[in-house]
């Protein structure tokens, strides 16, 4: 006889898998147990648990249990009480079960009174249906929601507590509460009511048109004016502004050293509409959140980011409502798709830019841009790179009709995949998991090659058909910057009905995404007199990219890395490169930062020394191999470093689609701390 709470499944050997509210199901199971005749002493003729509960998990797991539905979908802590070891007992037997279990019965449903209730209100005194109540600290599966009549119930034990209400269309409202004890008589929990404000930018859940867009984003900007930065890139042939929302804590107009600038990018084809209203729910939500959410508050507080909703207003503004499948809108004014017209370093010829992709190209290298993804309709599937091949292989390559029509034996698709490969399926991987169900990797329902499921949720371009021109392979190229492409629905404009649920599909993957901008290393260089070093080029071992990743003006370089052990090489012309091999542990748990790797690179020439203009850093540490365990460090001495990069002879790397997922490379150095830079020479 035992108390079974939290019955979750698990792989592998058991362990306890426990809900964020582990201390009220501990104490409704101890006080069935406690008050049962004996079965808090764990004894029985078929088991022993002690104290008489145990965790469903730790016993056995299970799938699809109703007391683990109650808790997700119904908002109601359920135990499993098991109450005797036979389960068919002699009918003489009943009598004595009843005595065993009548007061914990009892007792039991004398918690229901433990904790908070109350009401959510507006203004005006109506009940708010479906406001989200979280407590702090306990982040359920799914939130904790109003009743028709704005009711709620939260079990709690004795205890501060930070209580955040939210709702659509409402700006949130927190408070901080005590409970001191659990209350006996009268049977009543403590009553917190709330009273919602109006959100007076609330873009409701339909699609907006380019007027409305630009009022909803002037109205942010007017509310918050502390932590977001309006601008426009420039304006498409039509003459409409491609607006941008940057979001950041502490000025968000200017660069800041240390701080990853991260973007989205939405309707780059304009009939491609659910990205760009999924864009402006994540502006809204970051706007709003912003100081109430401890999490995500710290990362807007790290993190400067960037959102453009549309890329192509003058095709948007032609598109037809409810058309899945159709191309009307999807190009630029002069009918050209924007999505073929980047740069394109895998070919000798070159697409006549048009205005558009010629602003993009203009913003996208003048930001130190980290990580991006560029919003897409059509498929449900996070396409990395590379997107495009060399010219001498499409010869032989496949064609989206080989594709769409399942003219492909899956066993001979080939990837052309990035030197970085391993950092390209992470990232992907993090947005199809996170999302409600593109890890599924499922066809669209309009697929004619309904066969073909997305290993994971995700493809590399070139895997799924290869494109020439395309934004993401730019942004890799000359950006250094990682993007993928979100395809994030298979209707590419469907019913304004529909809006809310692809909201709610997408929008822990939205921020889950933006959140891997702090993997990895950053720093900057410097010369000896600690003067910034633009255009230095700093290279992993073994991740020669075709373009190099260089330093930016102000002497800054990220580089998105995978736990593990890795050479960094920083070299530039007139200076001796230095060398360092760094291990890199799990970061996850970290306060939004990447480790922190500055340089200090000697002149070739000693006699020349540039004028100061800085004194060192003072939080900054320089090591040198003798100093720093678990760092090597080696200086190769070179004279003056040049390289032609030639376009037609770059090999790809072409390899079969790998269905594992990317290990996590054991740390074997000592860990290095967190809260200090490490400088080199």
């Amino acid at each position: 006889m035992t108390e079974e709470y939290n019955s979750s499944t698990a792989n592998g050997e058991p362990y306890r898998h426990l809900t964020p509210d582990m201390d009220v199901f501990n104490h409704l199971a101890l006080t069935y147990s406690l008050n049962h005749a004996f079965m808090y002493t764990g004894q029985s003729e078929c088991n022993y648990f002690q104290d008489g509960i145990v965790n469903g998990v730790e016993w056995y797991p299970m799938y699809g249990s109703m007391q683990d539905y109650n808790y997700i979908w119904a908002q109601c802590v359920e135990i499993t009480v098991e109450l005797s070891c036979c389960k068919y007992p002699p009918v003489n037997e009943l009598q004595q079960h009843w005595l065993d279990n009548k007061k914990p019965l009892v007792q039991y449903l004398m918690q229901v009174h433990i904790g908070i209730k109350g009401r959510v209100f507006d203004t005006n005194g109506n009940p708010i249906k479906g406001a989200s109540v979280r407590i702090n600290g306990r982040d359920n599966i799914l939130p904790y929601n109003t009743t028709a009549e704005g009711e709620y119930y939260r079990l709690l034990l004795t205890g501060r507590y930070t209580i955040l209400v939210t709702a659509d269309g409402y700006l949130p409202a927190q408070r901080s509460i005590s409970i001191i004890s659990v209350p006996r008589v009268p049977y009543n929990a403590t009553v917190v009511n709330f009273i919602l404000q109006a959100n007076p930018c609330w873009p409701r859940y339909s699609y907006h048109s380019y007027d409305q867009l630009q009022s909803f984003l002037f109205c942010v900007q007017q509310h918050q004016p502390n932590i977001t930065y309006l601008h426009t890139i420039g304006k498409s042939i039509e003459g409409r502004d491609l607006w941008v929302m940057v979001i950041t804590g502490h000025n968000p107009k200017e660069n800041h050293v240390g701080k990853p600038n991260v973007k989205y990018v939405g309707n780059m084809h304009g009939n491609e509409v659910v990205g760009r209203e999924l864009l402006v729910h994540l502006i809204n939500y970051f706007t709003t959140m912003y100081g109430f959410d401890e999490d995500l508050t710290t990362f807007i507080d790290n993190t400067r980011i960037h959102i453009m909703p549309t890329m192509n207003p003058d095709g948007a503004a032609i598109s037809n409502p409810t058309d899945c499948y159709g191309t009307t809108g999807r190009y630029n004014s002069r009918q050209i798709d924007l999505n073929r017209n980047f740069q394109n370093v895998f070919s000798k010829q070159q697409p006549k830019y048009e205005k558009e992709t010629l602003l993009m190209m203009s913003w996208i290298t003048s930001e130190n841009f980290v990580i991006s993804a560029n919003l897409h309709g059509g498929a449900l599937v996070a396409n990395y790179g590379y997107d495009n091949i060399p010219d001498e292989y499409h010869r032989y390559w496949h064609t989206y009709e080989d594709w769409y029509y399942g003219r492909l034996d899956p066993e001979e698709i080939h990837e052309h995949q990035t030197p970085d490969n391993d950092v390209f399926l992470h990232i992907s991987t993090v947005y199809s998991y996170t999302h409600a169900n593109m890890w599924t990797g499922s066809p669209c329902p309009q697929e004619v090659n309904a066969s073909f499921h997305f290993i994971d949720g995700i493809v590399n371009g070139a895997a799924w058909y290869p494109i020439a021109g395309s934004m993401q392979d730019y942004n890799y190229m000359w950006g250094q910057c990682l993007e993928v492409t979100l395809e994030v629905s298979c209707c590419k404009y469907p019913p304004a009905e529909e809006l809310q649920h692809f909201w709610w599909d997408n929008r822990d993957a939205l921020i889950q995404y933006l959140k891997q901008g702090h993997l990895g290393i950053k720093g900057q260089v410097f010369d000896e007199m600690n003067n910034k070093l633009s255009g230095a080029h700093v290279q992993i071992n073994n991740r020669t990219t075709p373009i190099p990743f260089n330093t930016s003006a102000s002497g800054e370089y990220y580089r998105l890395l995978l736990p593990g052990t890795y050479k960094v090489k920083v070299f530039k012309e007139g200076y001796h490169q230095s060398t360092v091999t760094i291990t890199l542990k799990d970061t996850s748990s970290y306060p939004y930062s990447a480790t922190v790797v500055n340089f200090i690179l000697k002149k070739t020439d000693d006699s020349v020394i540039p004028n100061p203009t800085l004194a060192p850093p003072s939080n900054k540490y320089s090591f040198s191999s003798g100093e720093f365990t678990g760092i090597c460090i080696g200086v190769a001495v070179g004279g003056v470093l040049c390289g032609i990069l030639v376009f037609y002879l770059i090999k790809p790397q072409i390899n079969k689609r790998s269905k594992t997922q990317p290990q996590e490379v054991e740390v074997k150095q000592k860990e290095t701390s967190d809260s200090a830079a490490m400088t080199f020479f």
